[in-house]
């Protein structure tokens, strides 16, 4: 709930006879409160012929699975997920076959789990992290990667729409760690940074040769820049077992500031080495608010009231007939918190903003696969 206290509508999924839940993965939430949960789990619905382990399951909006729909499964594990603004949904772990078909680590499903055939990758080792999907289908994929006849280890990667590696980016950006002997150097989010740039965080703190703590500033390509961000960053600590310093990712604030957090001890901010910094610390002077999008020629989207402090109305015109239209708000990070079908080529729908936290979101229209555009909403609660 709102309130931080457990919603009584929802029932404990191993409540349900039907559910056993193995090995968590990641989860989706629609707009009507259902979800899809990836990972392993045994499911024991004789009735409808699931039985078994399954790595891409359904949940009723009141915790129970959802005999509705199709379970899928394939011979390994599924983690990471990311809705696309078509629905679909890319996501990756470690498996070689899905629903009988032969798949390389990271897959593309329909919006009903389907496998998408369209999209092959020859990943042969994959542990992700995190997911930017681009408005021409291109997706730029955080974490460790291997792709088969390579020995090296990806961490920023760009997937074309078919699912390979798209060789106008960077894909080999040298990340590593020195204080691990194994030199994991894991990547943690992405984000962007006005049109032209990411901030990417993570567990390294060489990127290039160059020292970043855990932060550094990429462009579209993939390639190192030294502003707004040069040689800054987090420190380490001793965790009981090993030296770690790690950003896991970054929020705006209200106020257009931002605030990093992950495991670390002090900070570097090129000027000053702040060693009492820990855990949670605001950053200044970087403009890392959203980024209005101009809207496609023709197109409308307008926000009112714009800051607002309890609901929202979005009134939108795509000018043409929606295919698969809908209107669709993403926090900083990008994550979809909440989505609309659209049904008319134009009107309006309200947004609930009560339950959302200060700060700045945005708000896209998209219609036909494309994002027509998109318009930054300040929430103030």
């Amino acid at each position: 709930m709102a309130d931080g206290h457990v919603d009584p509508t929802w029932q404990e999924l191993e409540l349900d006879p039907y559910i056993h839940i193995l090995q968590g993965g990641d989860y989706h939430v629609f707009p009507d409160g259902r979800l899809v949960i990836t990972g392993t789990h045994a499911l024991y619905d004789s009735i409808r012929g699931f039985v078994g382990l399954y790595n891409l399951i359904w949940i009723t909006a009141d915790g129970r699975l959802d005999t509705t729909r199709v379970h899928r499964r394939g011979n390994g594990d599924l983690s990471k997920m990311r809705e696309l603004p078509d629905g679909k949904f890319i996501i990756g772990g470690g498996l070689t076959e899905f629903e009988g078909h032969p798949v390389g680590n990271i897959i593309r499903v329909h919006p009903d789990g389907a496998l998408d055939t369209t999209f092959q990758t020859n990943a042969s080792w994959f542990y992700p992290t995190f997911y930017h999907p681009l408005v021409d289908g291109k997706v730029i994929c955080t974490g460790d990667v291997v792709f088969s006849g390579s020995d090296d280890t990806l961490h920023v990667f760009r997937l074309l729409p078919d699912g390979s590696l798209d060789p106008t980016f960077n894909n080999h950006l040298a990340m590593w760690r020195t204080t691990d002997m194994d030199g994991i150097a894991g990547v943690s989010s992405i984000t962007p940074l006005g049109s032209d740039r990411y901030i990417v965080t993570g567990g390294f703190d060489r990127v290039e040769g160059q020292f970043r703590g855990g932060i550094a500033v990429i462009d579209t390509a993939g390639y190192l820049l030294d502003e707004p961000l040069g040689e800054v960053g987090c420190g380490t600590f001793w965790n009981g077992f090993y030296n770690i310093g790690l950003i896991v990712g970054i929020v705006s604030d209200p106020q257009s500031g931002y605030y990093i957090f992950g495991s670390y001890h002090g900070y570097n901010d090129g000027t000053t080495n702040d060693v009492y910094q820990r855990m949670v610390s605001r950053l200044y002077g970087l403009d890392v608010g959203v980024e209005e999008e101009a809207v496609q020629a023709g197109a409308s989207l307008s926000l009112a009231p714009n800051p607002a402090t309890a609901w929202c109305t979005v009134e939108y015109d795509l000018r043409t007939a929606p295919e698969g239209a809908s209107v669709e708000l993403l926090d900083i990070t990008g994550r979809s918190l909440w989505r609309a079908a659209l049904n008319n080529a134009k009107g309006q729908t309200v947004l609930d903003t009560r339950n959302l936290a200060s700060g700045n979101y945005m708000v896209r229209l998209l219609n036909g696969g494309a994002i027509l555009g998109v318009r930054k909403l300040n929430v103030m609660n």
